[in-house]
C-alpha cells in the first residue's frame, strides 16, 4: 500500500496501473485480482487510517489538566491532517469526493467527528468543560481549526513546527475559554 500510495501521490491518479504493479513487484493481473479495479486500489492506498485518531478521542478525557489533553488531541489531529490533505487531493483529482456521495470517504470522517463529539460530551459531564455549546459544535470547531491550519500549511508548504506551535496556542486558548471554574486548565 505504501508503494501504491507513493505512486499516486507523486504521479497523480492518472498513473498507469502497470507502473504501480512494476513498482510493487507484481504483475498488473495480480494487482487487479487483489483489488478488482484501479479505483479500489486508489481507495485502499489513499484513504487515511482514522483508527489512531479515533482511539485518541475514545481514550479521554482523563485526569490530566484540560490544556494538556487538548494539546494531545490537537497534535493527533495535526498528524492526521498531514496525511489527509495530500491523499484527499489525489482522490479529488480522480473524481472520488465526499460531495459525490462517496460513502467510503464520508463515513470515516463522520465517525471521527462523532468520536470527538463524544470526547467533548464526556468532558462536559466530568465538569472539565463548560457547556458553552453542543459537544458536536465544539468537535467541529476544534477539529476544523486544526484541519484548516493543516490545510493552509499543506498548500503553502510550511514546516511542521508551524502546526505544532498553532496546536499549543489553540490548546491554551480553548482550555482558558472552556475550563469550568475550579477545574485544572
Amino acid at each position: 500500500m505504501e508503494i501504491a500510495r507513493t505512486c499516486f501521490l507523486e504521479q497523480g491518479p492518472a498513473i498507469s496501473t502497470t507502473v504501480i504493479a512494476e513498482a510493487v513487484g507484481l504483475s498488473q493481473g495480480a494487482l487487479f485480482k487483489r483489488f478488482g479495479s484501479k479505483r479500489a486500489l486508489m481507495l485502499a492506498a489513499l484513504l487515511p487510517d482514522m483508527r489512531p485518531l479515533m482511539a485518541a478521542f475514545e481514550r479521554g478525557p482523563d485526569e490530566r489538566p484540560l490544556e494538556a489533553q487538548l494539546l494531545e488531541l490537537a497534535h493527533e489531529i495535526g498528524a492526521h491532517s498531514r496525511q489527509l490533505f495530500p491523499r484527499m487531493t489525489a482522490l479529488k483529482a480522480a473524481g472520488i469526493t465526499v460531495d459525490k456521495g462517496e460513502e467510503q470517504v464520508r463515513t470515516p470522517i463522520l465517525a471521527t467527528l462523532k468520536a470527538l463529539e463524544a470526547w467533548f460530551e464526556r468532558a462536559q459531564q466530568r465538569g472539565l468543560v463548560q457547556p458553552l455549546g453542543s459537544p458536536g459544535d465544539l468537535a467541529v470547531a476544534f477539529f476544523g481549526a486544526i484541519h484548516t491550519k493543516g490545510f493552509v500549511s499543506h498548500l503553502a508548504g510550511t514546516e511542521r513546527g508551524d502546526l505544532q506551535s498553532f496546536a499549543q496556542d489553540l490548546a491554551a486558548i480553548w482550555a482558558r475559554g472552556l475550563a469550568c471554574q475550579g477545574a485544572q486548565r
